[in-house]
């Protein structure tokens, strides 16, 4: 029996372009499909963020709308509070009005009680 198998060359002899040209195709197709791995997983990872992106820009605006509607609702108490606080004074001036014409004598002699409390207070201390 003669053996048809081809020799494994010795060092320094040159090996057919058949078998040196089948190496670089498996490198190639392997390093090709790395390539096209990693590019799905960029985009996977790109999907992601934009989506993450969508969510937080969703969220921002719902927050930024509570905040607007808070904001109303404070500055319209704030205006309730301000015109109560002002018919208030206003009553409380009308009162006073009232009292004092009622009563001049004994409100002069509370103004001047009050006066001489107030002055005595102040040169003690």
């Amino acid at each position: 029996m003669e053996d048809t198998s081809k020799p494994a060359p010795m060092s320094g002899q040159v090996r057919p372009k058949s078998e040196t040209a089948a190496a670089p195709s498996e490198a190639n197709s392997t390093s090709g499909g790395l390539v096209h791995m990693v590019k799905e997983k960029v985009t996977d990872v790109a999907a992601g963020a934009s989506e993450l992106v969508v969510k937080a820009k969703d969220t921002a605006h719902e927050l930024a709308s509570s905040v607007g509607d808070a904001a109303a609702q404070v500055k319209h108490k704030a205006r309730e509070l301000t015109t109560e606080a002002a018919h208030n004074a206003e009553d409380l001036g009308r009162d006073a009005t009232a009292l004092i014409r009622r009563y001049p004598v004994a409100t002069l002699l509370v103004a001047f009680g009050v006066g001489f409390v107030a002055a005595q207070a102040i040169r003690r201390a």
